[in-house]
């Protein structure tokens, strides 16, 4: 089954809580929702707005006089030819009337604030600028710092491309071709959480001058909503001979595009020097 993107999500909140979606639907949202702490919220939040007016707003049964000065109202065809004040007059002003206007404007407001939660809460979910401006040349800096900081290394079990490659299509399920890189020999690769719940490949490759290599791939037919390319850099590369080299914290990053996959390389080398290992 498809897993759903954010927006998809979203959209099934109202349909899942009125019962109006399909078992299908309804599984895939709650898949989702295990991986999504603020679609989830967004989604009690509704919950419960719905059960505490369903509790606290009970039904009102219309005065007979309404239903007869609807009905008196349905039989004139052309609204235009019956005056509107002979209209108005018509309309019940039994005892009834006030629990009647009660009830409508208690609707009402109940609905307007149904409406404002929601579209508080969506906006504040799709717009949240932390994920939105998650940026992949960024983050590959943090996963970096992390690696040298910790003195350890990606689990790297594989032993050539070949081996990789393998794992990456058939295990990953993901279209991403290993990079060979000139003047570096492939180390092996590791499968990364580069944000909470989305794992991407890392390659890993050792170099003369013994400063490793670490490449991060993406298959952007996959890639989650909140990740994306430096702007810079996706506007750079639009064949497979450009790169684009994004500076982030002191370190040159190297990033170029490959069909549908993104690669960012970062390493102790120069951007200029690590571009001239890439294929051409």
């Amino acid at each position: 089954m498809p897993k759903l993107s954010r927006k998809e999500a979203i959209a099934l909140i109202t349909p899942v809580i009125d019962g109006e979606a399909t078992s299908k639907d309804r599984r895939a949202f709650f898949e989702y929702l295990e991986q999504d702490e603020k679609v989830k919220q967004l989604y009690e939040q509704e919950l419960e707005t719905k059960l505490f007016l369903k509790k606290n707003l009970s039904n009102v049964k219309a005065p007979p006089e309404l239903y007869q000065f609807v009905e008196k109202v349905e039989k004139h065809a052309n609204y235009a030819d019956y005056p509107k004040k002979e209209c108005l007059k018509d309309l019940p002003k039994s005892g009834n009337s006030k629990k009647t206007r009660y009830f409508i404007y208690s609707a009402v407001a109940a609905l307007f604030l149904v409406g404002f939660l929601f579209l508080f809460n969506y906006l504040n979910i799709t717009q949240q600028p932390g994920e939105a401006a998650t940026v992949i040349e960024e983050q590959a800096t943090h996963h970096y710092e992390t690696l040298l900081s910790s003195d350890s290394e990606p689990g790297v079990e594989q032993s050539s491309i070949e081996s990789a490659q393998n794992i990456v299509r058939e295990e990953m399920e993901l279209d991403i071709t290993v990079p060979d890189l000139q003047d570096a020999s492939f180390n092996g690769m590791d499968q990364s959480e580069f944000i909470d719940g989305f794992i991407t490949p890392v390659f890993v490759y050792e170099c003369p001058n013994e400063h490793p290599i670490y490449v991060f791939a993406f298959d952007m037919d996959k890639l989650a909503e909140s990740l994306k390319p430096d702007k810079k850099a996706s506007e750079s590369c639009k064949t497979e001979s450009d790169y684009h080299i994004t500076e982030v914290n002191g370190y040159q990053l190297v990033s170029w595009r490959w069909g549908e996959t993104w690669y960012t390389a970062i390493s102790e080398h120069q951007g200029e020097h690590f571009a001239e290992m890439l294929p051409r």
